[in-house]
């Protein structure tokens, strides 16, 4: 499999090496045997799962993928904290990245405007978690499937019931208000 990226490149978000604008599509190098099994892209950032179910990110480095290091990352790099298990799926809003691992864990981290995080706690421009933080998804639920919006997240869980958590201001969470929650 090859990843491709093009377009707006500023922070190196398009993973080849450089912060130059690509109209063209660019491939994305990752070295031996690595074979990316999921994608995804957020505003100026994007991670691959490889076949080893390991994490590399690129871009602009602080909310998404490597609050470790300084600067942007303008070509793959392994993401800085270790899952107890191997991620399987993940998702990333505006601010912030939720991942799956393999016995159903959710794990989000970024910046918690709204509660997008979904671990309760404060809540504002400048709450962020910079490690990974497991979601509370009910006593014995597991998530399947997740995706960040703007400000606000849901996963499937693995009965098939969906929740939300997050930015309600539109009524993204579907709960008829407009409520914010910080906890799914």
């Amino acid at each position: 499999y090859t990843v491709k990226c093009w377009g707006y490149n500023t922070y190196g978000q398009l993973g080849i090496g450089s912060t130059t604008t690509q109209n063209s599509p660019q491939t994305v190098i990752f070295g031996n045997n690595k074979i990316p099994t999921d994608l995804i892209s957020s505003l100026y950032a994007s991670c691959v799962v490889h076949n080893d179910a390991r994490v590399m990110c690129w871009g602009k480095n602080g909310y998404w993928f490597d609050n470790e290091n300084t600067g942007n990352i303008a070509f793959p790099t392994y993401f800085s904290h270790d899952f107890d298990a191997k991620v399987i799926e993940q998702s990333a809003g505006n601010y912030h990245t939720c991942a799956v691992t393999n016995d159903g864990t959710l794990n989000c981290w970024g910046r918690n405007y709204a509660g997008e995080i979904g671990v309760g706690g404060p809540t504002g421009y400048l709450i962020e978690y910079t490690t990974p933080r497991p979601v509370d998804l009910g006593t014995g639920r597991t998530a399947v499937l997740v995706s960040g919006g703007e400000s606000h997240t849901c996963a499937i869980l693995d009965e098939g019931t969906l929740k939300c958590w997050g930015d309600n201001g539109y009524g993204e969470l579907g709960l008829g208000n407009s409520t914010d929650q910080n906890t799914p």
